[in-house]
C-alpha cells in the first residue's frame, strides 16, 4: 500500500514537473538559433560600439526579422535573438552598421561616424548567410 501511494505521489510530481517546464517556456515554436560571431574593424582595428544590424532577407514571420547588437571594445561581436549572444535562425540577412557619436540604446544613428555608406536598407553591403552550425563570419573591415 506505502508502494502504491509513493509510485501515485512520484508519477503525480512527474507530470507537474513536465506541466510547469511546459509553461514556462512561454514563446511556443521558436525557431532553432544557431551562434554567430563576427568582427568589424578599419586598417585592422577592432572599431568598439559599432551597432551591428541583420534584417532576415528570406522569413516573413517570426523572430530576428530583424536584431541589432553592440561591438565590444575589440570591434567582437555576437548575435542575439532570444537571449544575449545566443545566435541566429538559419537563413539570409542583410547586415547594416552604423558607428554612433554617442552610444545609446536607440537604433537610430545619430550622427554616424560612417556617414550612412554601411546603414543603405535597399542596397545593404554586405549579406550573409546564417547556416545551422556554429557561425564565424569574416571580417567586417571597413574602408
Amino acid at each position: 500500500m506505502v508502494t502504491a501511494r509513493l509510485v501515485a505521489l512520484i508519477g503525480a510530481a512527474i507530470a507537474l514537473a513536465g506541466l510547469a517546464a511546459g509553461c514556462k517556456s512561454g514563446s511556443p515554436n521558436r525557431a532553432p538559433v544557431y551562434p554567430v560571431k563576427g568582427s568589424v574593424s578599419a586598417k585592422g582595428q577592432g572599431l568598439a560600439h559599432v551597432r551591428v544590424t541583420f534584417i532576415a532577407q528570406d522569413r516573413q514571420d517570426g523572430p530576428a526579422l530583424e536584431t541589432d547588437v553592440l561591438t565590444g571594445l575589440d570591434g567582437q561581436f555576437t548575435a542575439t535573438t532570444y537571449e544575449i549572444g545566443d545566435g541566429l535562425p538559419p537563413g539570409r540577412y542583410a547586415v547594416l552598421l552604423v558607428w554612433s557619436e554617442v552610444v545609446t540604446d536607440d537604433p537610430a544613428p545619430n550622427s554616424d561616424r560612417l556617414r550612412g555608406r554601411y546603414n543603405n536598407r535597399q542596397k545593404p553591403a554586405y549579406t550573409i548567410e546564417v547556416k545551422p552550425e556554429p557561425n564565424t563570419l569574416p571580417p567586417f573591415d571597413l574602408k
